[in-house]
């Protein structure tokens, strides 16, 4: 399953300071301790035709989460934004209920006053573009690259200048999107063509870019092709229990833990990902779900370089409402104990 498929699941039912850390995984204070959160779900195809039309942020559940992020002493949220706001250059594809500039902006000063920098995400991956509405059909002409723009600059501006905008552009194919009347994959130069030009745009905006780092698990030209300029978040969760040592994991998951190194050896700074998301498989055995955060923690520390390593990030996986909010809160946890 792809990790546009978990999300599905569960919507049915987010650099400061080198590295110094522990024998036990803990990172020294002033590093990114970032935790992901979604208040849009136009990301997903299967759940942006369930919700399209309005909002699902449950904002106790919201208030409660940040209130908590900001407890336990973590110093980033990233929010994926998507349809969720009310873009005051593209208004078409924002949903009825969405916040206004001036709520987003509140909420923002909101988080600030806790000690917590807040980064937004456009994920401009065509597997997780459903957001942009009829100009994801566009990708790759002239129309779309202004229209990306216009939200780039708009979202910088609601943000006051963030030090990263994350531009997401993971898991992209066309398989990946089944059920959807229209599946779009950028071939290999076009795709770099267009991270180049998202890459570009964030930084016109005064923001670095920042992405997840999973074509580099099976394309050998991304550490080569991609800016080293971009901020990397390889993710790993061991769904198959494959453990965090290469020479012992199979093929296909060797190849994701290996990337950390690559990554590292080609200068690009990092902030991995972990999550307490679990698999069937991980469901179905006695592993507790905070292993896998710690395991990657430790791996790092002993690959990575600390003046590359800039923190970690936290991605539960879960909707932002009241049935979502036992795993985000779950993760949290998790996330913050590693540090204690």
């Amino acid at each position: 399953m792809t990790r546009r498929e978990f999300v599905g699941g569960a919507l049915a039912a987010a650099g400061a300071g080198a590295l110094g850390m522990s024998a036990a995984g803990a990172a020294k204070p002033g590093d990114i301790r970032a935790v992901y959160l979604s208040i849009g779900t136009g990301m997903w195809w299967s759940e942006y035709c369930e919700y399209k039309g309005r909002m699902i942020v449950h904002e106790p559940t919201w208030r409660r989460l940040t209130a908590s992020i900001a407890e336990k002493g973590l110093n980033m949220l990233v929010i994926d934004i998507g349809e969720a706001v009310m873009w005051p250059s593209h208004p078409e594809i924002s949903c009825p209920g969405a916040w206004s500039v001036e709520k987003l902006r509140a909420e923002l000063s909101r988080l600030r006053s806790m000690g917590i920098e807040p980064i937004p995400k456009l994920n401009f991956s065509t597997t997780h573009n459903f957001w942009l509405g009829e100009y994801r059909w566009m990708c790759s002409t002239r129309k779309y690259f202004e229209v990306c723009d216009d939200l780039v600059r708009d979202i910088t501006d609601m943000f006051d200048r963030p030090r990263f905008l994350h531009i997401g552009f993971d898991e992209e194919k066309a398989l990946a999107q089944g059920g959807c009347d229209l599946a779009i994959a950028r071939g290999h130069d076009r795709w770099y063509h267009d991270l180049c030009e998202h890459v570009r745009s964030c930084e016109a905006h005064g923001a670095r870019a920042w992405m997840w780092s999973d074509r580099g698990w099976h394309d050998k030209d991304f550490v080569k092709r991609c800016p080293k300029s971009v901020l990397q978040s390889n993710w790993y969760y061991d769904e198959d229990l494959q453990g965090f040592d290469p020479a012992q994991a199979n093929e296909e998951f060797a190849s994701r833990l290996n990337l950390l190194a690559s990554l590292d050896k080609a200068g690009f700074d990092q902030v991995p990902c972990g999550s307490n998301w679990k698999s069937a498989i991980q469901r179905g055995s006695k592993i507790k779900s905070n292993r896998s955060m710690l395991e990657l923690m430790r791996l790092c520390r002993d690959t990575i370089d600390p003046s590359r390593l800039k923190g970690f990030l936290m991605a539960p996986w879960s909707t932002l409402n009241e049935a979502g909010e036992k795993e985000l809160q779950e993760g949290i946890d998790i996330f913050a104990e590693a540090y204690a």
